[in-house]
């Protein structure tokens, strides 16, 4: 082997080498644009059945995808989101209801951020409803909808930090 062969080695190599560390930089947890280290926390789930919830809060106990989320049963069970992890999130849900004229929002510790309602006149309406917020440990984060009767399997919800 010569020397070209060599260095055309190494070029190959080391190509190789920087390729591997930028997937791992762009598979990391680090956002690079500012040298804060993010953490990625996510949940998506969705209501089993129909039902209207008499504490007004909708369960969305299946989850079809979660990670980073140790109280998960909280969740399921409570229908709250608890922060284990200050940040930043992002929050969107739609229900599916055939109620009329009712309004729901998602609630922050008890507080309403963001609003929405189902106007339907016959037949089912689907009802988007989204909202941003910083979220310190253990705030509550959760949709509220006092008489509304819930469609299961396409009412959902997901949440995930975004900083």
């Amino acid at each position: 082997m010569g020397f070209g062969t060599d260095l055309s080695n190494n070029y190959t190599k080391g190509n190789l080498g920087c390729s591997l560390l930028r997937q791992k930089i762009s598979h990391s947890n680090y956002d690079t644009s500012n040298g804060q280290h993010t953490v990625v926390v996510a949940v998506t789930a969705c209501v089993p059945s129909g039902k209207t919830f008499s504490d007004a809060v909708v369960r969305f106990a299946t989850v079809t995808y979660k990670i980073r989320i140790d109280n998960i049963k909280t969740f399921t069970s409570s229908g709250k989101f608890v922060c284990e992890i200050p940040g930043l999130y992002y929050l969107s849900a739609h229900i599916r209801t055939t109620t009329q004229s009712h309004s729901f929002d998602v609630r922050k510790n008890g507080i309403p951020i963001a609003r929405s309602a189902s106007y339907s006149e016959s037949s089912y309406s689907v009802n988007p409803i989204s909202a941003v917020v910083e979220l310190q440990l253990r705030d509550t984060l959760y949709v509220f909808a006092p008489g509304v009767y819930i469609q299961g399997t396409f009412s959902c919800m997901s949440i995930m930090k975004v900083g």
